[in-house]
């Protein structure tokens, strides 16, 4: 397993011990701390939508480059399910994006063959990202974050995330 694989099951890990209890709603918008990380890393407001067609988050950000390396993610479990998924987005040094689904397995993880959608909009400061629901194991209440770091196998700073909330399945 890769460095950037084993940091991010560590820090999805510790966001799920460390979130407080998730609210219920249908589609689920929240602010994040603005100024809380590095202005291209700074997620502001992250929006997550569970619908017939996908699992979905919309991330905004306080400045985000055109250009460097990051990833962005979108950590989910469905409720009655004991294991968690993590659909991450990568922008490469390159400028290429690259977008992939796993099964978080303890300590481990692993690749599921899905087509996730990616979109990374600099010139809004917002990156998307969808799971169709074909791809998940239960089609109901999920609990989801998202994350945003270096992306390069690196640790710690800049890196934000959000609280964990609970969106239902419409």
């Amino acid at each position: 397993m890769s460095k950037l694989m084993a940091f991010l099951i560590s820090v999805v890990a510790l966001a799920l011990v460390a979130s407080p209890s998730p609210a219920v709603a249908a589609n689920v918008s929240l602010l994040d701390d603005s100024r809380d990380a590095k202005a291209e890393f700074d997620i502001t407001r992250a929006t997550f939508a569970n619908n017939g067609d996908v699992l979905s988050v919309k991330a905004r950000f306080r400045n985000l480059k055109s250009d460097g390396v990051q990833i962005v993610g979108l950590h989910f479990r469905p409720r009655g399910y004991g294991r968690s998924f993590v659909a991450s987005t990568l922008r490469h040094a390159d400028g290429s994006v690259t977008a992939d689904l796993y099964r978080l397995n303890g300590a481990t993880s692993s690749l599921m063959d899905c087509t996730v959608g990616a979109r990374w909009r600099p010139d809004q400061d917002v990156v998307s990202i969808k799971v169709p629901q074909n791809c998940l194991p239960k089609h109901r209440l999920q609990f989801v974050s998202a994350y945003t770091d270096r992306g390069d196998g690196s640790q710690g700073e800049p890196a934000d995330g959000t609280s964990t909330v609970q969106v239902p399945y419409k």
